[in-house]
């Protein structure tokens, strides 16, 4: 549940048509959990809103109105479980034990598994560093949206941070990125020929050798496997 207050007029004239809002200070927004929607309704417009409660324990009880829909006049009550009976006629929102959860599950941005995966709540043993290949910079705002603070908009829950692109130009998926001096002395030590036989392609280890901008997400899997071969290989004293 977020608390919301009514600070802007475009806030005041969603609420104006439910007499439980006024005098119009503050209000709860639950957030919903991810498929928790009632049964017949359209996530796309669906934004459910409560009286302001202090009392948490009372949350549960609280009718709440769908102010994305003005034609709605149902009340809906919230749930905290899917595995409730209830499930399907109230709205099932966000709560901590899930948000815990669901962190134990999430990959490891700083480390790799033994075989150069990303690591997940089953991983175990000696992990490895993760190679982080930079592509071009991106200048993006720092500053953040003050509206998330107060609670004064709907669309703050939306909020994406600012970014500034040189005008005339167009994003790309796939973001051009030059091989580090570490991978160009793996890809001469061990020879372009030999490398070869491992399915590897001769023209994109002579771009790296060359240090031209190739597709990041190749020099991404050419350093991974080049990595794994070097490990295989047996050392020559």
């Amino acid at each position: 549940m977020m608390r919301m207050a009514v600070t802007t007029f475009s806030v005041l004239k969603r609420l104006h048509a439910w007499e439980g809002f006024r005098p119009y200070n503050f209000f709860l927004l639950p957030i919903l959990a991810k498929g928790g929607d009632p049964a017949g309704v359209d996530p796309k417009h669906f934004t459910l809103v409560a009286p302001f409660e202090s009392d948490q324990r009372k949350w549960l009880g609280l009718p709440c109105i769908n102010i994305a829909a003005p034609n709605d006049r149902t009340l809906y009550k919230l749930s905290t479980s899917f595995t409730s009976p209830e499930y399907g006629r109230r709205a099932v929102i966000e709560v901590l034990e899930d948000l815990l959860y669901r962190y134990q599950q999430h990959p490891e941005a700083k480390s790799l598994t033994a075989d150069g995966r990303p690591c997940d709540a089953a991983t175990c043993g000696l992990l490895q560093r993760a190679h982080i290949i930079a592509g071009k910079h991106r200048r993006i705002g720092k500053e953040s949206d003050r509206r998330w603070e107060e609670g004064g908009e709907f669309e703050s829950l939306s909020y994406v941070p600012l970014e500034f692109e040189p005008l005339g130009s167009l994003r790309r998926r796939n973001e051009l990125a030059r091989a580090p001096e570490s991978l160009i002395w793996k890809v001469k030590k061990i020879g372009i020929r030999e490398l070869i036989r491992y399915d590897l392609g001769s023209r994109i280890l002579e771009k790296i050798c060359r240090r031209q901008h190739i597709p990041s997400d190749t020099l991404r899997e050419y350093e991974q496997r080049i990595r794994r071969i070097r490990k295989r290989k047996p050392r020559t004293i």
